[in-house]
C-alpha cells in the first residue's frame, strides 16, 4: 500500500472538500494484491504462478473470490520470470492488470484490452 498512493487534488478550502471515490478502486486493490501474493510466492518456490487458488492462499481472505471483482486471470510470461495479471470489474466495464516490476494500469471497455506489455518493460 505504502506504493500504491493516490493524490486528489482540489481547489477548494483544504480539508474542505469531499473525497472524490476512485471507480476502479476493487479492481486495483485486487491488482496490488495479487502483485503482493505473486511475489509471496516467488519467494517459496522460485517463479511465478498461473493459478488463482495458489494465489488465494497467499492473500487476505475472500480478497479473490469474485466478491468485489469480476474474473481473475494470470498469465506467466518469459518462463514464469514474469506475470501479467488482469481483474475485471463486476460491471465488466474496466480492467486493471499488473504485472511483476508493480505497473498497475486500468482501461475501460471502450479504450480496447489491457495488455500488461504494450509498452516499454525497461521503463
Amino acid at each position: 500500500p505504502e506504493r500504491w498512493g493516490i493524490l486528489q487534488l482540489a481547489a477548494g478550502t483544504v480539508n474542505a472538500t469531499s473525497v472524490a471515490m476512485l471507480p476502479s478502486w476493487n479492481e486495483r486493490a485486487v491488482a496490488m494484491t495479487i502483485y503482493y501474493a505473486q511475489h509471496a510466492v516467488l519467494a517459496k518456490f522460485g517463479r511465478f504462478t498461473n493459478s488463482v487458488k495458489l494465489l488465494a492462499e497467499y492473500a487476505p481472505p475472500r480478497t479473490l473470490d469474485g466478491s468485489c471483482t469480476g474474473a481473475v486471470s494470470v498469465s506467466l510470461v518469459d518462463g514464469a520470470a514474469d506475470f501479467c495479471a488482469r481483474v475485471a470489474s463486476l460491471d465488466g466495464t474496466r480492467e486493471a492488470c499488473v504485472r511483476g516490476d508493480r505497473r498497475l494500469s486500468v482501461v475501460s471497455n471502450n479504450e480496447g484490452v489491457c495488455n500488461c506489455f504494450s509498452y516499454d518493460r525497461n521503463m
